[in-house]
């Protein structure tokens, strides 16, 4: 299926950095990229910032994970979504973690299991 962003019906490969890449989420503006990597030994967020065309304008780490990893905590960078405030609810090392905008960690929700995804439902609750 051909999508607003890309009239190619083909899957683009946008960053060749990322060596486990595997959540994804847009801001609501969809200006703004959000990729985890699923790696063990570089877990880690990234940001992509996007032109009106879709295409990369530039790209930073968003959070290193790797103060995040402790004996403790399961589970690597995954699944995540964004609120309407532009925060980002990320799964990761020990549950979910909450960031703002521009990276800054504003908590954690700790599960005593593995979070792999968090989505924001219709009824403004986050489901993990």
């Amino acid at each position: 299926k051909k999508s607003e962003l890309n009239s190619v019906a083909e899957p683009e490969l946008l960053d060749r950095t990322m060596s486990r890449p595997n959540g994804i989420a847009l801001n609501l503006k969809q200006d703004r990229l959000y990729v985890s990597n699923s790696d063990k030994s570089d877990p880690l967020w990234k940001a992509f910032n996007l032109s009106k065309k879709g295409k990369i304008a530039s790209n930073e780490i968003f959070f290193d994970a790797k103060p995040l990893v402790k004996p403790d905590r399961v589970g690597v960078p995954d699944g995540m979504t964004v609120d309407k405030e532009g925060n980002v609810f990320a799964s990761g090392p020990g549950g979910v973690h909450v960031f703002s905008p521009n990276g800054v960690i504003l908590g954690s929700i700790l599960t005593e299991s593995k979070s792999s995804n968090a989505e924001i439902g219709g009824d403004g609750y986050l489901y993990i």
